[in-house]
């Protein structure tokens, strides 16, 4: 199973597409945005790095290791439980800056849940199936994600 991430440009609403009829999501009578996730390297998963000018900022920045504080670090806890928390060092969780959402892609599914920025950036899941990547959405530096 692949999915789809698309971001709206205007009022910044974020959907999964499970299944792809081939038509872009439209909000706010604008086509939505299609998400590429980013991978550890901060290059795109699809291999381009054409956002990484914004989303990986230099040494210099004041957000610095960007990629370290947004890719999912998965804990197998057994049976088909997980714990998935976001960045190596905790994702900062403000109302400016925060992880909205983490969510779990199987061969079959896809489960997702969302986060308050008033608790840390983890959450459990319980799969019937191994899972195939874990997605992490920062509302500043957009989505990222952990293949298996």
């Amino acid at each position: 199973m692949k999915a789809k991430f698309y971001r709206c440009p205007i009022c910044g609403n974020v959907i999964v597409k499970l299944i792809d009829g081939g038509q872009v999501p439209v909000c706010c009578n604008r086509t939505m945005q299609c998400l590429t996730p980013f991978t550890a390297s901060c290059e795109s998963a699809d291999g381009s790095n054409y956002y990484k000018a914004e989303n990986c900022p230099s040494e210099a920045s004041p957000n610095r290791g960007t990629n370290e504080h947004h890719i999912p670090v998965v804990e197998e806890m057994g049976s088909g439980n997980y714990r998935v928390c976001v960045g190596k060092d905790p994702h900062p969780m403000s109302k400016e800056h925060h992880i909205a959402f983490i969510v779990a892609l199987t061969k079959h599914g896809a489960t997702v849940r969302m986060l308050s920025n008033e608790e840390p950036p983890c959450a459990q899941f319980h799969l019937d199936e191994p899972p195939l990547a874990f997605y992490a959405y920062c509302n500043v530096h957009g989505l990222w994600m952990k293949e298996l």
